[in-house]
């Protein structure tokens, strides 16, 4: 439970909070990513509102422990909001109760409309829709068929540290434990412990730029035992080739 409570809930005290950090940046990032959460959620938000008095406290208190979710952390990224979406999705159930037939059918056909406007579209242009301010997502495209030619399936990666989205658009598991740079920074032991496994020989590691520069140890291990296959953006890509002697 120790072990839990520190690697997901506490390292975000030091530093990350609504409490720290620069004010400026807090609220230049909110800046950013308010007018997609508020396209997203605005709508589901007012049935919500509809529906809260009428819903079980359980469910209310889901929402409160959502919102401090989204605000304890202090950092406003744009996928932080997806955790409001079910508990509102749940009082604004109650909502469409108390409105009646119209609501319902109105929902629905927002739903299906919205739905299928996505769907029918490119892979390409529903990732700009829906995330079009994700800078991992602009190059990870080219990274991922690399990734699937060089690394066979069931063999594990190394992203360190950031762009765990790799893991799942390429299909291969994690080496390493630690998903977010943030975690390797805060979580005693984690960034030495990883490294570690690095060492150990990995089939192909993606070392983002700011690691590379803020830990050595690492850069060294990638230029003794790894060979640099391919620079794109912040990505850099090694191919695992022999333990230093």
């Amino acid at each position: 439970m120790h072990d839990w409570w520190e690697a997901v809930v506490a390292y975000r005290g030091q530093g990350d909070s609504l409490a720290t950090g620069s004010v400026g940046a807090r609220f230049h990032q909110f800046w950013q990513t308010a007018p997609q959460a508020a396209l997203a959620l605005v709508p589901l938000a007012l049935l919500a509102v509809v529906g809260f008095t009428r819903a079980p406290l359980l469910v209310r208190l889901w929402l409160v422990g959502a919102a401090v979710g989204v605000l304890g952390g202090g950092n406003f990224h744009a996928h932080y909001y997806v955790q409001l979406a079910a508990p509102l999705a749940a009082l604004g159930a109650f909502g469409v109760a108390r409105l009646g037939m119209p609501a319902l059918a109105a929902v629905v056909a927002i739903a299906v409309l919205s739905t299928a406007f996505l769907a029918l579209q490119s892979r390409d242009t529903q990732t700009r829709v829906v995330w079009r301010h994700d800078p991992h997502l602009r190059v990870d495209g080219d990274v991922v068929p690399l990734i699937q030619r060089s690394v066979p399936p069931g063999k594990p990666i190394a992203v360190v540290w950031g762009d765990a989205s790799l893991y799942f658009l390429a299909n291969r598991p994690p080496a390493v434990r630690s998903l977010w740079y943030r975690n390797a920074q805060a979580i005693r032991g984690a960034a030495a412990r990883d490294i570690e496994a690095v060492r150990g020989g990995v089939p192909l590691v993606v070392a983002l730029e700011p690691a590379l520069r803020a830990y050595p140890e690492l850069r060294e291990v990638l230029h003794c035992e790894y060979r640099p296959v391919r620079v794109t953006g912040p990505l850099h890509v090694f191919r695992f080739v022999s333990p230093c002697a």
